[in-house]
């Protein structure tokens, strides 16, 4: 068997495109019998658990009035309010604090609208900028 470098190795590896490199990868998995666990999606480690997102559900029969809340509130243009209430279910806030979330809720719900707090997005698929 020839011996090679690392910097062939790279340079070879270099030149391939994305596909032919996954399915290299995926015939030495299978020579080597690399066998991936399966993903538990709910577990989590403890101490990376993020707040639940704040969700705009429903905007419900008072409008204007969810609507100038909103702007008290997190201090959202009138643009971004009527986007948000436009387009529910909509996130409010990102890993929203708990007192925040529950003020939030309440004020929200006495105006008729509907509040949630839901799990997280993780923050790589979290689009940029503010919610």
């Amino acid at each position: 068997m020839p011996v090679i470098t690392r910097d062939e190795a790279l340079q070879y590896l270099s030149g391939l495109s994305p596909v032919e490199l996954q399915l290299l990868v995926e015939e030495l998995e299978g020579v080597w019998r690399i066998v991936h666990p399966p993903v538990d999606e709910w577990y989590i480690p403890v101490d990376v658990v993020p707040e639940p997102d704040l969700v705009l559900v429903e905007v419900g029969p008072r409008r204007v009035l969810v609507m100038k809340a909103l702007r008290a509130e997190f201090g959202f243009d009138l643009a971004k309010v009527r986007a948000l209430v436009d387009t529910t279910p909509a996130v409010l806030a990102y890993e929203a604090e708990p007192s925040v979330a529950e003020r939030v809720i309440r004020e929200l719900g006495s105006l008729g609208a509907t509040v949630e707090r839901r799990p997280g997005v993780s923050s790589w698929a979290r689009p940029p900028g503010p919610p």
